[in-house]
């Protein structure tokens, strides 16, 4: 291997393993995101606590 990181991006580097956000917030979100790993926190509600299981996904409301 080089000397050059292979996770290393840069604005015009597509990584295949990140989402293609959609519009300019989002897009500037993930950005932000990259440019300070060490200061990103990522947030899951996985048991209902932030907002109600229901049956469909969609309904999904915080």
């Amino acid at each position: 291997m080089g000397s050059q990181d292979s996770h290393a991006t840069d604005s015009t580097t597509p990584v295949p393993s990140l989402p293609t956000p959609a519009t300019r917030a989002g897009r500037d979100g993930l950005a932000a995101l990259l440019a300070r790993p060490e200061r990103a926190v990522i947030a899951l509600d996985f048991d209902g606590t932030l907002a109600p299981i229901v049956p469909d996904p969609d309904q999904a409301r915080a």
